[in-house]
């Protein structure tokens, strides 16, 4: 994309995003999902390459471009979360009185806050360093420590303080493998399209191997959490589902598990279609937007009980993010493949 039209496409998603912030408080809980999926995305893509720098391996090299352009992703979803944080007296009910006295010492607005301000400098650092230095051995295993540290402060402050009578032992998991899943669906997009080296038959397959490895592992966890609920039959646990599995949002929920899990699980079981980019790129695709659905059916729900229902501000808000981080992608994808190299 030509940098004049890439800043009249900045300027219209950012146009949007204000638009959206002008539209009260349902602007913030329209927010947070697409801030979620974007960070997400970029934080899964870096995660593999800390994984790869560990384990070694040929499908590791081919991701290195798109996990350096995947870390302005990271960088972007830093200060699109700044205005949400300053919001989020608007989205965490517990901030005006609703909390058991267990939970105050840990949901209080000042811990509340450093925890925050803690996991966007992570971050921003994620980001930067992604961008500015190559990944070592050393980096990778810290980076993936504090990721662990830092996805599970997210889950926990961002989601499951959602509804303050809720607990998951697992959800931390369950978010990081989500962005994994992200992260490997947005790399095999990029590597399908040749927007990198033309990749072979073999590398493809290593590829494609990985996101079903990573979607099994995602549902399983989905799952799971879903199923123990059941079993325990908690008037906490029930909180949580009954708005998910009660009211119109069971469509949500329909759509995320054909989109997330059984659409990707099925064609990848395909050999033949590991060896074909366009359909390996339609299916990350699918991947990917069975991600963006998971993630609004942790938000929503807990915020609109009563009922799926979708506004001008979630129009606004899943538009104008996506498209500025597509240009901010673009933007980025030139100066890391000429940075690697045609080759890389």
């Amino acid at each position: 994309m030509k940098a004049r039209v890439r800043a009249i496409v900045v300027v219209a998603a950012v146009a949007a995003l204000l638009a959206c912030a002008c539209l009260g408080a349902d602007a913030w809980s329209a927010w947070l999902p697409p801030v979620l999926f974007v960070s997400g995305a970029g934080m899964g893509l870096l995660a593999m390459g800390w994984i790869h720098a560990l384990t070694g391996g040929a499908w590791g090299a081919p991701l290195r471009p798109p996990a350096r352009a995947a870390s302005m992703l990271v960088i972007l979803a830093v200060v699109a979360w700044l205005p949400v944080a300053w919001q989020s007296p608007d989205i965490l009910s517990w901030m005006h009185g609703d909390l058991v006295p267990a939970q105050r010492w840990f949901l209080s607005p000042g811990f509340f806050f450093i925890r925050t301000a803690v996991c966007l400098a992570a971050m921003a650092i994620f980001g930067w360093a992604g961008w500015r230095r190559p990944v070592t051995m050393r980096r990778g295993v810290l980076s993936l420590l504090v990721y662990a540290v830092v996805v599970s402060m997210v889950a926990v402050d961002w989601v499951m303080a959602l509804v303050p009578a809720w607990h998951s032992a697992v959800l931390g998991m369950t978010l990081a493998s989500s962005q994994m899943v992200s992260g490997a669906a947005f790399g095999l997009i990029c590597v399908a399209s040749a927007r990198v080296a033309p990749p072979g038959d073999a590398l493809l397959r290593d590829l494609a191997n990985l996101l079903l490895a990573l979607t099994l592992l995602w549902g399983y966890l989905a799952f799971m959490d879903y199923l123990t609920a059941w079993i325990a039959d908690q008037p906490t646990e029930v909180a949580w589902y009954l708005p998910r599995v009660a009211t119109s949002w069971w469509w949500l929920s329909v759509v995320m598990v054909l989109l997330g899990f059984v659409i990707p699980l099925v064609s990848l079981l395909s050999h033949k279609l590991k060896r074909d980019p366009r359909a390996l790129r339609w299916v990350a695709g699918v991947a990917l937007s069975g991600q963006a659905c998971f993630l609004a059916w942790l938000v929503l729900p807990s915020l609109r009980s009563h009922g799926m229902h979708a506004g001008i501000a979630d129009v606004l808000a899943w538009s104008g993010m996506l498209v500025l981080a597509w240009a901010v992608v673009d933007g980025a994808w030139a100066r890391s493949t000429a940075c690697f190299g045609s080759r890389a």
